[in-house]
């Protein structure tokens, strides 16, 4: 799996206010990401890291995509008095697309989404559904690997919602990754492969199974000095353990980053190091979880 998004020990502070501390969370292509959490709670401001909007405090945002690959759906979409067809077609332009070539993609998107009957009234006039899909495709105009969306079923009815629902399950179904906020619980789990939830500028996994838990704790390892090599060292070293430990192999400025499993950490660590590399951090990384009834969660 191809990493998209990457959030280590990432913090942002405006002024004397921590908003958010020591965020962990990585996304890979096709996974569907949720946060939850009250209003207030740092949602689109983790979100705005993510797409490069803000920059963190402290830690650090890594991309595996180019920053134009990168879609973002903010809160609010306004009742413009252009059409979705003149509206896609600014917005593409803006962006420096070719003629030719946006107008198949503005004609495409509105097919995708069910507006082509509609694509030439004014969005002022849409339906809450019709304009949540007309503010998610803005944001699909160059075909981004990651959509970032805030509160995307703010505000439908449960017509519109379903509606939404489906275009977003389609998108996913293509291999697009996903990440979203919401204050709300009951259709979150349609949609993401996981859930996490915003609580005091902490990072919370939605809590399923001890079994999940295990799954998302992570062994993270920064090397540096390693050869080019080193991945057909690791192999040789260790077959199995390519496939059975190394969940995330991405690259770094100095080295290489290694999120694993920790059962196989000396073994991971002995290869590395016999592959030349020069291991400059070694941490575990176990997500918290959210409190049972009565310890905080969020309805």
């Amino acid at each position: 799996m191809k990493m998209i998004l990457q959030l280590d020990q990432a913090g942002k502070r405006f002024g004397s206010k921590q908003v958010l501390e020591s965020i962990d969370l990585s996304i890979g292509s096709g996974e569907c990401v949720a946060i939850k959490g009250r209003n207030g709670m740092g949602k689109s401001t983790l979100l705005r890291l993510a797409a490069g909007i803000d920059r963190p405090s402290s830690g650090r945002v890594e991309f595996g995509v180019a920053k134009r690959e990168i879609g973002y759906v903010p809160d609010r979409f306004p009742h413009l008095r252009f059409t979705l067809n003149e509206y896609l077609t600014y917005m593409g332009r803006i962006r420096g697309m070719s003629p030719n070539k946006l107008q198949r993609r503005v004609q495409e998107l509105a097919s995708f989404a069910g507006l082509t009957a509609d694509a030439d009234r004014q969005i002022r006039y849409y339906s809450k559904g019709m304009l949540q899909k007309s503010a998610i495709l803005q944001a699909l105009i160059e075909q981004p690997q990651l959509l970032l969306m805030d509160e995307p079923m703010s505000g439908l009815d449960k017509s519109s919602r379903e509606d939404v629902l489906l275009f977003l399950s389609r998108l996913r179904s293509e291999g697009m990754a996903i990440l979203f906020s919401s204050h709300e619980d009951h259709w979150v789990t349609k949609l993401a492969d996981r859930v996490y939830q915003l609580e005091n500028g902490m990072l919370l996994l939605q809590e399923a199974s001890e079994g999940d838990r295990d799954f998302y704790t992570r062994l993270i390892i920064e090397v540096e000095h390693l050869p080019e090599t080193v991945a057909c060292k690791l192999a040789d070293e260790l077959p199995p353990l390519q496939a059975a430990a190394i969940r995330e192999a991405t690259s770094t400025l100095t080295g290489l980053r290694i999120e694993a499993d920790p059962a196989y950490s000396d073994e991971l660590l002995l290869a590395l190091l016999r592959s030349g590399g020069s291991v400059r951090s070694v941490r575990e990384h176990v997500p918290a979880l959210v409190p049972e009834k009565g310890g905080g969660q969020i309805g």
